[in-house]
């Protein structure tokens, strides 16, 4: 990684904390500057906007809402703030307080993002933060920024700009981007960019014209509103259009190609903006969106009675109006015009291949399938089929059922008349169909390298529509459904309140079912709080705390949380003049799969939740450990490269009689160009020490091919690794000869070949996870090398052994082969695999 890159992470890292920390400071200063407005701060070719007006703006119409009821109305909220008045009394330096303080400065006053261009070809963005009304931070964000960018060798300067005191930084080796913090009028001000600074404060000073002298953004900020507005996000997408059209994008051939010719080709040429409102509604949380330009088929739109058969109690639905012939024709030419781009053969190639797709595959997508289909797609979850998703149902509206259903028959003919012959295809999902009276279900295998193979799915014709589920007896209830055997969902009720106030037509609704989402996140909540706080109590850095800050008892019933709530329902509806988005909601509506009354016992929850964490536990650690395993296989596959080059592995050290052993740069160094890291290489001195000159720089790059998955992120100066070259037996096994019994793979000036790997590449390790006493990747020593020198060889005192598996360790052996070596292996045997010629018969590990 560049040091740009480098330090432009670190850089984004710490201006993602400023605002969020400190103490009293220069809030005297700020008296006698006059009020500034936010806005003013931007210059007038800003592209993009967001605001927010915080929590004290609309205070009493946040509180109408059914989210205040439910969360702060019933007493849950309160717990919250317990909770983070707890964690705040455990820090001693008090910090957490000046955070906590901050957060909430943060977002009582709001804040406004905006995004310009500046002069330049092309223009780089600048980015401008203003956080309203918080100029006291101003100090302690300087000092935070001050601290992380002092590391990074990045120093601060003070200038004055229009009577403006600026504290601001060059960011080296970057396309002349600064980084500048102020104080105006009231507000702190952060700004990144080229020449951002003086762009923004000259903005606000009145020497050039600010964003509010942009008219395109004036008429979208002035327009009312029948709803209180918290939020606004603004993106002038023609602007972007024009400075970037014109730039080309190169093509084979030579052809000449630019960025508006992909923009239209992809249909957003005609695109001029999006904007997007958010606040209140009487009880509900309003927001309102269009991208204006992108104009809709008016005729495209569904109303509830296009809709199917619904389950009576779903989690959430979804519908939309589609064209599939129109989108499988739109695939085909924009298939060939991509195809033109390239050449003319290439032309003619795809041309050939979709005249003759029909006979390719044995059937006509277009006439056979696409033209057969309706233009209504809805997906459900049934609350009442199933836990965790099992009730999802998919369910697309058919023209002519007949024809689908022959094809759905025809095409399982084929599959089994090619398995009759012989012909079994190694599919991962694998169909089999199932008679059910005069119909023919369709039902799913996933399968298994093993070949062991689970149920899951099942697809259907019923009526007029083609039903896809999780699970068949969820198409069974949607046949029942459409015959009036089982009640189907009704628009009434909570339901006919939020219709009433958005489109009879739309072209897209999604309806979620807020309120038994929250109580199946409630109720899983407080049956596992106990155990939770148990686990608390017992960890070790709560060893001085007898009492958490509540308990079970502390919580509001889940119904009384609950029961302010309503439905989410968002619609969209196209139009000449653009697309527009709606939605009413009465809180942040997350489907909870599964929930509904008839599974929300305790006792039902908990014995799920018992069964659910450990699985869940256990695939991470998996998770971890595959990753784990296939750095070292990178690392394998690096080494043997490595051989290929060379004819020998690398030293355990780089060779260098002028410097100790811990003094060099280690075998980690010499495998850089084999794991795509070529450019690191060529940068460092091999004939320097590890943290000396270039060398020094270049250890502080965290590489992920030497950090394992389980360990958290290191903050130190220099990038660790958590894997070591296997030395040998016994304390001076990176000094042994060759020749000797003890030596392993890797020793400080050892040349080692495959031919003196007599013991076998497969019984010989190479490198070994490590869980403690970790260090640089590029020092020599014990960094990067262990050595067997006191048991338990596994967990032992030499620090070889997973960070996330007790029970065993994962080594490469020579041949590029990854092992699991369990910690109760044989210690001798675990020897005898540690080197290269000790002549032992290795026994099972």
């Amino acid at each position: 990684m560049s040091t740009w890159g480098r330090r432009g992470i670190v850089s984004a890292y710490t201006i993602a904390a400023v605002g969020l920390v400190g103490a009293a400071s220069w809030a005297m200063t700020a008296l006698w500057q006059p009020e500034t407005e936010p806005a003013s701060l931007l210059p007038s070719e800003t592209f993009f906007v967001a605001t927010v007006d915080g929590s004290a703006a609309h205070a009493d119409a946040y509180k109408k809402t059914a989210e205040y009821d439910a969360f702060y109305e019933s007493g849950l909220a309160d717990l919250f703030t317990k909770m983070i008045d707890f964690a705040v009394e455990q820090d001693n330096s008090g910090n957490a307080e000046k955070i906590r303080e901050a957060a909430n400065d943060l977002l009582s006053n709001g804040a406004v993002v905006g995004s310009f261009l500046p002069e330049g070809n092309p223009p780089i963005p600048g980015v401008v933060i203003v956080l309203k009304d918080n100029a006291k931070w101003f100090r302690p964000a300087v000092n935070l920024l001050e601290q992380g960018l002092d590391s990074q060798r990045i120093s601060a300067e003070k200038v004055t700009i229009e009577g403006r005191s600026v504290v601001r930084w060059d960011l080296p080796n970057s396309p002349g981007i600064e980084m500048g913090l102020w104080q105006d009028g009231g507000h702190m001000v952060l700004a990144v960019g080229q020449n951002a600074v003086k762009t923004s404060i000259e903005s606000a000073a009145g020497k050039r014209p600010s964003l509010l002298k942009n008219e395109r953004f004036q008429q979208i900020a002035s327009q009312e509103t029948d709803f209180t507005q918290n939020s606004l996000v603004w993106l002038d997408w023609q602007l972007l259009q024009k400075t970037y059209g014109d730039i080309p994008i190169p093509v084979p051939n030579g052809k000449q190609l630019s960025v508006a010719d992909v923009l239209k080709f992809v249909g957003l040429d005609k695109m001029d903006h999006a904007v997007a409102r958010g606040g209140y509604k009487g009880a509900a949380l309003w927001s309102e969106a269009t991208i204006a330009g992108l104009s809709g088929n008016p005729s495209g739109v569904l109303t509830l009675k296009d809709l199917p058969p619904l389950p009576e109690s779903f989690t959430s639905f979804s519908a939309m109006h589609v064209d599939t012939a129109g989108f499988y024709n739109k695939l085909t030419s924009m298939s060939q015009e991509v195809a033109s781009f390239a050449g003319e053969n290439e032309r003619a190639q795809v041309d050939q291949i979709l005249e003759s797709l029909p006979q390719m595959l044995g059937f006509d997508p277009k006439a056979d399938v696409f033209d057969h289909f309706g233009n209504v797609l809805c997906a459900y979850d049934d609350a009442r089929g199933g836990l965790f998703g099992m009730g999802s149902t998919v369910c697309l509206s058919l023209k002519d059922s007949d024809a689908v259903a022959e094809f759905i028959s025809s095409q399982m003919d084929r599959l089994e008349k090619a398995e009759e012959d012989g012909n079994y295809p190694d599919w991962p999902v694998y169909p089999l169909r199932v008679e059910q009276g005069d119909d023919e279900l369709i039902i799913f295998d996933l399968r298994e390298d093993g070949g062991d193979s689970i149920q899951m799915g099942a697809l259907r014709v019923v009526g007029d529509w083609l039903v896809l589920s999780v699970m068949p007896q969820s198409i069974a209830a949607f046949e029942m459904r459409l015959n009036d055997e089982l009640p189907s969902w009704k628009a009434d009720g909570e339901y006919a309140d939020a219709m009433a106030e958005l489109p009879e037509e739309f072209s897209t609704i999604t309806v979620i079912n807020t309120r038994n989402s929250y109580q199946l996140l409630l109720t899983i909540g407080t049956t596992a709080l106990p155990f939770i706080q148990q686990a608390i109590l017992q960890s070790d850095f709560m060893e001085d705390v007898e009492e958490l800050p509540f308990y079970v008892e502390d919580f509001p019933p889940a119904e009384r949380v609950t029961h302010p709530l309503f439905p989410n329902v968002s619609v969209s509806v196209p139009g000449e003049d653009g697309i527009k988005f709606i939605s009413r909601a009465s809180t942040f509506g997350v489907p909870m799969q599964g929930s509904s009354s008839s599974v929300s016992s305790a006792a039902t929850i908990g014995v799920l939740t018992a069964l659910l964490l450990p699985a869940v536990q256990s695939a991470r650690a998996a998770a971890r450990r595959a990753q784990s395993k296939n750095n070292l296989k990178q690392m394998g596959l690096a080494m043997h490269n490595y051989y290929d080059t060379f004819r020998e592995l690398p030293r355990g050290t780089v060779p260098n009689e002028k410097l100790k052993p811990e003094q060099r740069l280690a075998w980690t160094y010499s495998i850089l160009p084999f794991i795509e890291q070529a450019a690191v290489y060529e940068v460092m001195d091999k004939d320097v020490a590890w943290n000396k000159g270039a060398n020094e720089e270049m250890a502080e790059l965290r590489i992920q091919v030497f950090q394992n998955p389980g360990l958290d992120e290191d903050y130190g100066q220099f990038g660790q690794i958590h894997y070591a070259g296997i030395a040998g037996v016994g304390k001076d096994a990176p000094k042994l000869d060759v020749k000797d019994k003890g030596a392993g793979m890797f020793g400080y000036d050892r040349k080692v070949t495959f031919r003196d790997v007599t013991d076998g590449l497969s019984n010989t390790m190479m490198i070994t996870e490590t869980q403690d006493d970790f260090g640089p990747w590029a020092r020599g020593g014990k960094s990067t090398l262990r050595s067997l020198t006191k048991k338990p060889y596994i967990n032992g005192p030499d620090g070889i052994g997973s960070p996330v598996n007790m029970e065993a360790v994962e080594v490469l052996m020579g041949d590029g082969s990854v092992r699991s070596i369990s910690e109760n292996v044989d210690p001798e045997v675990f020897e005898a695999m540690s080197t290269i010629r000790g002549g032992e018969v290795i026994g099972d590990f």
